[in-house]
Parts: structure tokens; sequence; C-alpha cells
């Protein structure tokens, strides 16, 4: 598939539904995308979900900031 086929297929499913994709969108999404679902066990991913995920989460220390305050 070339650059240009990708930007096309990028810019006809910008702002659509999955439900709404045609199967090459569809398909093309799920080759391009990747998404996982969190495990059961919640154990922290080694890495980010997306390349728009920071690295280090503040979350740890977020949550002992409120612990303190409650």
């Amino acid at each position: 598939m070339t650059e240009e086929n990708k930007i096309a297929l990028r810019n006809s499913i910008a702002r659509k539904k999955v439900s709404d994709l045609t199967p090459k969108e569809r398909a093309f999404y799920d080759a391009e995308f990747k998404y996982r679902f969190s495990s059961s066990d919640n154990s922290p991913s080694t890495e980010p979900k997306s390349a728009k995920t920071p690295e280090d989460s503040n979350l740890p220390s977020t949550m002992d900031f409120l612990a303190a305050r409650a």
C-alpha cells in the first residue's frame, strides 16, 4: 500500500465510528492502530499503549497525594 493510499484511508476514517467503517477501512484501522485490553490482574504494561502515552506516569504520586488528603 502506498503512502498516498494510507493518507487517503486515514482521512476517510477520521471522525467515523468503528462500526461505520468499510471492510477495507477496518482492515487498515486494525493494522495501523494497535490497541490492547487491560489484563485482569491489573499489572502495569511495559510499553505505552500509544505513541502519545508518556513513558512515566505520575499516577502513583497523584494517588499518594489524594490518599494523604482524605
